[in-house]
């Protein structure tokens, strides 16, 4: 076997890997119920493709997706880029600046902005990591531009979801609604998660936003991230609609739910704004701390921002005005170094949606 070959198999099996995690199954269990299923996988068998030291049969594969509860058509959404881009055949660049943009995601946008700009054809793959970094600093604008010019590329749901989360962070909600009715053509699951965020961008009726997103994240339709973000933006519908309670609790189970460090932060941050409606300050300021330790970590300054201007208001509410001027003031120390939109909307977990459709290939 060629070194390309071996390549394709160790992220294939990663890839089968981060899907059964996602399933919260273990390897025993995928064993008990795939015989069930009448084609079995045993537990070292399974083992061994995920650590890439052997192949799966067609039979067994379509097998593990039905136990998963993954649809093959988005499987091979997921596999599919990691067949045709092993890492050996993949440009250096789209590996550096996939790393470059966790850890100084301004410089890596200042550098792709020459690129693009000089003239020189960017890959799809830099173009929407380009988004994402955009995205990072609160420059929603240039992010929608990059992922703009990223779609006709690589049309996909994922792409198109990227998009419709960028023109969100625009206050483009009539766009990003058009993007989403051709995404529920495709990815309904997908398309209704957006749908509930347009409504709620919209001003829309929060107690119908409400329902059919606390619905769609009690239901099997989406894994983890995706359901604890439905739960989180139905939290959100539901303090808008004034049921408080319902709010607190939704929130408290959207963040259980999620394991990707930005969309744990950006729920966090949901479920403290709910404890402040319940007149909660102190309970939702350690939320917020929790939150700014994980927003850390992958460089999120226009995420921070968000997090210290949340932490002004429950300061009010405690009654503490210094420590809510300090507060303030953190952040616009964040958005002025970023560069950052004016006005741009922070009621919604953009930056957690936004990492939770991106394409695989570039996470």
């Amino acid at each position: 076997m060629n070194a390309s070959h071996a390549a394709i198999r160790t992220n294939l099996g990663r890839a089968l890997r981060r899907m059964r995690h996602r399933g919260h199954l273990s390897l025993d269990e995928i064993e008990h119920c795939t015989r069930l299923e009448g084609v079995p996988i045993s537990r070292s068998h399974l083992s061994r493709v995920e650590t890439g030291q052997a192949d799966i049969a067609l039979s067994r594969f379509l097998s593990l997706m039905v136990v998963i509860g993954c649809p093959v058509a988005h499987a091979s959404e997921e596999l599919l880029p990691l067949v045709s881009g092993a890492e050996e055949s993949q440009p250096r660049a789209i590996r550096s600046f996939s790393q470059l943009r966790r850890m100084n995601p301004g410089v890596a946008a200042s550098q792709l902005r020459k690129t693009a700009f000089s003239g020189v054809k960017m890959h799809p793959s830099l173009l929407a990591i380009w988004g994402l970094t955009e995205s990072a600093l609160g420059r929603w604008k240039v992010a929608g531009r990059a992922l703009t010019r990223c779609l006709p590329l690589t049309p996909s749901a994922r792409s198109s979801a990227c998009l419709a989360v960028a023109c969100l962070g625009q206050n483009l909600g009539g766009l990003s609604r058009l993007l989403v009715t051709a995404i529920e053509r495709e990815r309904l699951e997908l398309g209704t998660l957006l749908r509930g965020a347009c409504l709620l961008s919209g001003g829309g009726n929060p107690e119908l936003a409400a329902r059919a997103l606390s619905g769609l994240g009690l239901s099997r339709m989406l894994t983890g991230d995706g359901r604890g973000l439905a739960l989180g933006l139905a939290a959100e519908a539901y303090r808008r609609s004034r049921q408080v309670k319902a709010a607190v609790s939704t929130a408290e189970n959207a963040v259980a739910e999620v394991e990707a460090r930005i969309v744990k932060a950006d729920l966090l941050r949901i479920h403290a704004r709910c404890l402040g409606t319940l007149r909660r300050p102190a309970a939702g300021l350690r939320l917020l701390d929790r939150a700014r330790a994980l927003a850390k970590g992958p460089k999120q300054p226009d995420l921070l921002a968000s997090i210290h201007l949340e932490k002004e208001k429950l300061w009010i509410l405690a009654g503490d005005r210094g420590a809510a001027r300090s507060a303030r003031r953190a952040a616009a120390a964040l958005l002025r170094r970023s560069g950052a939109d004016r006005n741009a909307p922070r009621a919604l977990p953009l930056h957690g949606l936004l990492e939770a459709v991106a394409p695989p290939i570039i996470q």
